[in-house]
């Protein structure tokens, strides 16, 4: 039996450990690392709390990417509604946006995890890792203990993860792994006022903003 890490318990870590046990079934073991005490945490935060799973307007202008054709088939081919009816987490779009009918990224988290556990991954908290090796087995060493895989899978996120708890840069393990990065761009992040507005934290708005100069409107 082969053994896959997933580094990272985010959306894309738990839902690929379920993807892999669904297709692979008894051919592996699946285990989650994951440095926060809990899984999914920053999709609980999404959507203001609703949890906004995907979007109707997709298209691979909206990626920074060199894989563009592959990113295009994924556009294609992968169907989200569909995909979170199978898990049993039925979702409705609200205009271009969809969201689980609960409107409730708790509930999202509940199917997932469920069914994540029910399929037999393993998962593992607190442990941050901070060195990988490469001999014939791969070595991934944590905080607390070092595992053995014959696969590793990132799925830890970018910088912005900074925001949920990730404490050191992961480029620096996949740079000593001699494979190439990427270097990452901002895409949708928050606004800073001076002063810092309390009142302002979290909220989401519509509207439009204008960039002045002496007076003078830039851009809108």
């Amino acid at each position: 039996m082969k053994k896959i890490i997933i580094i990272g318990a985010g959306a894309s870590g738990v839902y690929l450990s379920i993807l892999l046990k669904q297709k692979l079934e008894y051919q592996c073991e699946i285990i989650v690392l994951e440095q926060n005490a809990s899984p999914l945490k920053k999709l609980l935060a999404t959507g203001n709390g609703r949890c906004n799973l995907s979007n109707k307007d997709m298209s691979v202008d909206y990626f920074s990417t060199d894989q563009k054709d592959y990113v295009q088939d994924i556009i294609d081919q992968f169907d989200m509604l569909k995909q979170m009816n199978e898990l049993g987490l039925y979702c409705v779009y609200q205009g271009n946006l969809l969201y689980p009918k609960s409107e409730q990224a708790l509930s999202v988290k509940q199917v997932m995890m469920n069914c994540a556990n029910e399929l037999g991954v393993s998962f593992f908290y607190n442990q941050e890792v901070i060195s990988i090796e490469q001999s014939k087995r791969y070595l991934v060493h944590t905080t607390h203990q070092t595992y053995q895989a014959d696969y590793v899978i990132f799925a830890m996120g970018s910088e912005a993860g900074k925001l949920s708890g990730v404490n050191n840069s992961r480029y620096d393990i996949l740079k000593k792994l001699k494979l190439d990065v990427v270097k990452s761009t901002p895409s949708l992040v928050q606004m800073t006022t001076l002063p810092v507005i309390k009142e302002w934290k979290g909220v989401r708005v519509k509207g439009t903003f204008s960039l002045l100069e002496n007076n003078q409107c830039i851009h809108k």
